[in-house]
C-alpha cells in the first residue's frame, strides 16, 4: 500500500513518501496496539543504540583515573555528534524519500560526496591547532581532559560513516514497512562493542598504551560498522522488491535531495551541538560558582548521569522516523492515533526514569555497575532527578518533527532548533556571567546542564507548535 505525499512548501520540490506497508489503513482496522507493535522494533533499536555510553562508562572507570577518562570521552563525544550529526539525518531523508529504487540510489550517491566532505573537514579540526582553540580556549576544558579526548577524536572520526550509511538502509526499511529489521540491527551492534570493548581493553593494556578513552571509541566504531554491514545484508531483499520507479511521479532531481537535506541535516547539526555548549557550561561554571569537587568531576558526573537517562528515553530517538511514516498515511485514523501512542510511550518511559532516579537502583548502578568513584555517583544521582521529564518532551518534540517533514516543511525543524540552540546558549550564558552567578557560588555544577536541555525541550515544542499551526493554515 502506498500513496503520495503532497508537498506543500512553496518554494521546494521534494518527492513523496509512501506509507510504510505495515501501517494498517481503515481498511485493516488501525488498532493502538497495531501501531505500537511497529513502532516497538524502532524503540528497541534506539535503546540499543543508548547502550553504548553506559556500557563504555563502565569499562572506563575500572581504569586509572577514571574521572579523566570519562571526562574526556565525553569532550570528544561531544564534539564527534556535531559531525556526526549530518550523517544521521540520512533516516528522516530515507524514510521520506525512499518510494523506489531510482530515488534510493541517488539518495546512497547523496551520501557518499556529503560523507566525504565531512570526513575531510572533520580531519582538519582534530588534526590541527583549532582543536586546542575550540576544546581548551572555547569550551574551557581543563588541560589533563582536554589532552585525554585528543586521540579520543581522532578514532572518532570514522566513526558517523557506517551510521550514516546504516540509517539510510533503515530509512528505506521503515518506508517499505519493516521496522523488525532495524531492531535486529540493534543486537548485532551491542553484541559487536562487548566483543570489541574485551579485545582493545587487552590490546591497549597489554601491547600496546592506548589512551582508555580511544579504546572505548573504536570499540564503538567496530560495533556501528558490524550494524551497519547488518542491515545492508538485510536491507538486499526489501530492495529486490521495491519497484524501479513510481508510475505516475516526476522522479527527483539532485537538486530536490539538496533543498530537503540540508534544512535537516542543520537540524541535526544545531541539536548535537547543545552538548558541546552545555559540557561548557558545566566546566565554566563550575569555576565561577567555585562548585564542589571542581570541574572534572562534574562533568564526569553529568555524563554517568546522562549515559543512565539515555538508556531510558533512547527508545523516543526513532519517534521522528516513525511520525514521518503514520502522518503519510491516507488513513486518518492511523494520523490520529499515532500521536497518542508516541506520547504514551514517553510518558511510561518518564514514569521509569522517576523509579529508578528516587529509589537506591540509580546509586547501585553508579556505583556498583559503572563503578564510578563515590563522590561522582552522587553527584550523578542529583543530576538524574533533572532529567525526569525529559522522555516525555521528547515524545511530543519528535512527534512534532515527524510531522513537518511529511508535510514537506524541513524548514520549519531547522527554525525550531536555531531558536532552540540560541535558547541554551542563552542558559549557560546567564548561569556563569550573569546576575545569578553570585546566587549560584557553592552550587553543584552538573545540574545546569539538565535544566538548560529541559528548558530548551518546552521552547523547542513551542516553536514546532507555531510552525505546524502556520502549515496547517498554508494547506
Amino acid at each position: 500500500m502506498t500513496s503520495a505525499l503532497r508537498v506543500e512548501e512553496a518554494e521546494e520540490s521534494t518527492h513523496a513518501p509512501t506509507a510504510p506497508h505495515d501501517v494498517p489503513t481503515q481498511e485493516s482496522g488501525v488498532s493502538y496496539l497495531s501501531l505500537l507493535l511497529f513502532y516497538l522494533p524502532l524503540a528497541f533499536s534506539g535503546l540499543m543504540m543508548t547502550l553504548d555510553l553506559p556500557v563504555v562508562n563502565g569499562v572506563l572507570n575500572r581504569f586509572p583515573n577514571p574521572d579523566n577518562s570519562v571526562a574526556a570521552l565525553r569532550v570528544a563525544f561531544s564534539m564527534a555528534l556535531v559531525y556526526e550529526a549530518s550523517h544521521i539525518a540520512m533516516i528522516d531523508i530515507s524514510t521520506a524519500m525512499s518510494s523506489d529504487l531510482s530515488v534510493f540510489r541517488m539518495l546512497r550517491r547523496f551520501y557518499l560526496i556529503i560523507a566525504g566532505v565531512l570526513l575531510v573537514l572533520a580531519s582538519i579540526i582534530a588534526f590541527s591547532p583549532i582543536y586546542d582553540f575550540i576544546v581548551r580556549g572555547i569550551m574551557n576544558i581543563p588541560p589533563s581532559v582536554a589532552e585525554a579526548a585528543r586521540p579520543a577524536l581522532w578514532a572518532f572520526l570514522l566513526w558517523p560513516i557506517p551510521i550514516g550509511w546504516r540509517r539510510l538502509y533503515q530509512g528505506a526499511l521503515i518506508k517499505h514497512g519493516h521496522p523488525k529489521v532495524v531492531g535486529a540491527g540493534g543486537l548485532v551492534r551491542m553484541g559487536s562493542l562487548v566483543v570489541a570493548l574485551v579485545f582493545f581493553s587487552w590490546l591497549g593494556t597489554s601491547v600496546v598504551h592506548i589512551e582508555p578513552a580511544a579504546i572505548a571509541v573504536l570499540a564503538m566504531l567496530v560495533s556501528v560498522t558490524a550494524e551497519a554491514a547488518a542491515v545492508h545484508g538485510w536491507t538486499g531483499r526489501v530492495l529486490r522488491s521495491m519497484p524501479e520507479s513510481t508510475p505516475g511521479k516526476v522522479p527527483p532531481t539532485y537538486g530536490d535531495i539538496r533543498r530537503f537535506f540540508f534544512p535537516l541535516a542543520g537540524t541535526a547539526v544545531m541539536s548535537t551541538m547543545m552538548q558541546p555548549v552545555v559540557t561548557a557550561g558545566i566546566a565554566s561554571a563550575a569555576v565561577v560558582w567555585a562548585s564542589p569537587n571542581g570541574s572534572v568531576v562534574a562533568v564526569a558526573s553529568y555524563a554517568i548521569a546522562w549515559s543512565m537517562a539515555f538508556l531510558v528515553f533512547g527508545p523516543t530517538l526513532s519517534m521522528t522516523q516513525a511520525s514521518i511514516a503514520w502522518n503519510s498515511s491516507p488513513d486518518p485514523e492511523t494520523r490520529e492515533k499515532g500521536p497518542r501512542v508516541l506520547i504514551g510511550f514517553g510518558i511510561g518511559l518518564a514514569a521509569l526514569m522517576a523509579l529508578a532516579t528516587f529509589t537506591p537502583f540509580s546509586h547501585w548502578l553508579f556505583t556498583t555497575i559503572i563503578q564510578a568513584p563515590p563522590l561522582t555517583a552522587a553527584s550523578a544521582v542529583a543530576v538524574a532527578h533533572w532529567l525526569i521529564p525529559i522522555p516525555v518532551l521528547h515524545s511530543i518534540s519528535f512527534f512534532l518533527r515527524g510531522k513537518l517533514i511529511a508535510r514537506g516543511n524541513p524548514k520549519a525543524v531547522r527554525r525550531a532548533q536555531l531558536v532552540d540552540l540560541a535558547a541554551i546558549f542563552v542558559i549557560v550564558q546567564l548561569a556563569t556571567n550573569g546576575p545569578l552567578v553570585g546566587l549560584l557560588q557553592g552550587a553543584p555544577a552538573a545540574p545546569l546542564a539538565a535544566v538548560a536541555y529541559n528548558a530548551m525541550l518546552v521552547v523547542d515544542i513551542t516553536i514546532l507548535s507555531l510552525g505546524l499551526r502556520a502549515s496547517t493554515r498554508g494547506r
